[in-house]
């Protein structure tokens, strides 16, 4: 009976994570390129429980082994492209296939991310002056394939700006940088850092800027890869297992509590 708690415990928790895992991805459901995740849970070892009546060499088959709980073992990113939406911003870019853009915060650390909402930001540039640089909703600064901010020139905006297929940026017909799409051999080994940005981990593998298998699309930005309808599936059935894991912890706690009222 105790291990029945412990059991169904391990399930509670597992569940519940679950739980928390769809309901995140329902609230992302509008976020620009939000990539779902999924609780993987698996069975937690099994455990051979000895009959004490007979001997120990004739056990070997009588009982079956006893379940000890299940666990969640990892919840990858689903990096499945989401659908396309225009937008006519000349700044909103989304991309076709599956590199990603490089930013960095300024004080060397690059990040990865599909959220293509970039905007005009002004800022001070290494020779004291101020510049105007792409720059992702949040402030950080888009990179080209030379792995410098991308700075446009004094005077232009937004929408003298035009940046074809392959990522090159053009300013009123002159050719300004070409912005740097990156693949990776494992992108579900990605690190989520918010603000829908990826840091790489020892488990990507080498990175590399696309071999045209990529595509930038001027004027839209990539949806949210969560379908709803599914979401709301999974949601339900995880609440189901939540729940029977708390009817079995309930009645091995009622179990328990009528073993200690009996009285000799």
């Amino acid at each position: 009976m105790i291990q029945a708690l412990w059991t169904a415990g391990a399930g509670l928790i597992s569940q519940q994570y679950n739980v928390d895992t769809i309901a995140n991805n329902i609230a992302n459901v509008d976020t620009t390129a939000f990539k779902r995740n999924t609780a993987h849970i698996e069975d937690m070892p099994y455990v051979y429980k000895l009959n004490p009546a007979i001997r120990q060499a004739d056990n070997e088959g009588v009982l079956p082994h006893m379940g000890t709980g299940a666990r969640v073992v990892s919840s990858p990113k689903y990096f499945a492209q989401g659908p396309m939406q225009q937008t006519e911003r000349n700044l909103d870019l989304g991309i076709d296939g599956t590199a990603f853009f490089a930013v960095t915060d300024g004080q060397g650390n690059v990040f990865y991310t599909r959220d293509g909402n970039f905007k005009l930001t002004e800022a001070e540039g290494e020779d004291g002056q101020i510049h105007s640089y792409i720059t992702t909703a949040n402030g950080y600064w888009l990179l080209d394939t030379e792995g410098a901010r991308i700075e446009i020139p004094a005077g232009a905006i937004e929408g003298d700006i035009s940046i074809d297929p392959s990522g090159a940026v053009m300013v009123e017909g002159a050719h300004i940088a070409d912005i740097a799409l990156v693949e990776f051999t494992n992108p579900q080994a990605l690190e989520a850092r918010g603000d829908n940005l990826y840091a790489v981990t020892d488990n990507v593998g080498p990175n590399y800027l696309t071999d045209g298998d990529s595509k930038v699309r001027q004027g839209f930005l990539e949806a949210s890869n969560v379908d709803i309808a599914d979401e709301m599936a999974r949601m339900i059935r995880a609440q189901r297992a939540y729940q029977l894991n708390a009817r079995v912890l309930q009645t091995a706690d009622e179990m328990i509590g009528l073993a200690n009222s009996i009285r000799r």
